[in-house]
């Protein structure tokens, strides 16, 4: 039956799609969708931001105000890099130091937010846990070796410290797993920085060690030398 009797038309009378020419490109769907995400993450932080001015925020939304944040500044950072050259390399290793740079910002803004939640929920394990995993990150790019470096080994070391104090006070309730968790996090931060520290000593003598061994020979050397004048 036709359309006229209320039946579905048939697929020969749908009118044809429109030409591939007129779909954006893959690259500027691409574009277009990072605009997107960035301009979504803005008004979330926005949000939280006049949030946390006006009344008290739980810690989840803490977390979520730090992820979206630090996520926001890693986004502008990348639009701000991409097109500046690209292929060798060089450019290739440039875009390392950009993407490490990139990183740490955004780390450094999450664990900026981080503290001032702690600073209303300083008993709650789960914002510590998230607080010392970016203060370790942030120790790790920073090129840190060893505990009690100076510096940002310093700051870990403190965060670690003031979780332990603080973990169980107050009216907030921290789960078991999530307080066990701090101390599992804690001795691997340890061994890294010991293992560290051991590979940089190792590195240090094996460097002292060639250079006794090199003046050992050009001492060898002029000494035959001055012998064969003679």
């Amino acid at each position: 039956g036709g359309g006229e009797n209320g039946a579905a038309p048939s697929d020969e009378s749908l009118p044809s799609p429109s030409p591939s020419s007129s779909s954006p490109s893959p690259s500027t769907s691409s574009g277009s969708s990072k605009k997107t995400k960035v301009d979504e993450l803005q008004k979330s932080v926005d949000l939280f931001a006049r949030l946390s001015s006006h009344c008290p925020m739980t810690p989840l939304l803490w977390m979520q105000y730090a992820y979206d944040a630090g996520e926001t500044v890693r986004l502008l950072l990348l639009q701000g890099d991409e097109g500046e050259g690209e292929g060798d390399e060089e450019e290739d290793e440039k875009e390392d130091e950009k993407e490490a740079r990139r990183r740490r910002q955004s780390i450094e803004t999450s664990s900026s937010i981080l503290e001032l939640a702690l600073g209303e929920f300083p008993g709650c394990a789960l914002l510590r846990r998230m607080h010392l995993e970016s203060v370790v990150a942030l120790t790790s790019s920073c090129g840190v070796v060893g505990v009690g470096g100076g510096g940002a080994s310093d700051e870990a070391d403190a965060a670690f410290d003031d979780a332990f104090a603080s973990v169980g006070e107050g009216s907030h309730r921290s789960e078991d797993e999530i307080v066990a968790s701090l101390y599992r996090m804690h001795v691997s931060y340890l061994l890294n920085s010991n293992s560290n520290s051991s590979s940089t000593s190792a590195l240090t003598k094996d460097g002292d060690d060639n250079e006794a061994q090199a003046e050992e020979v050009a001492a060898a050397d002029a000494a035959t030398a001055a012998a064969g004048l003679v």
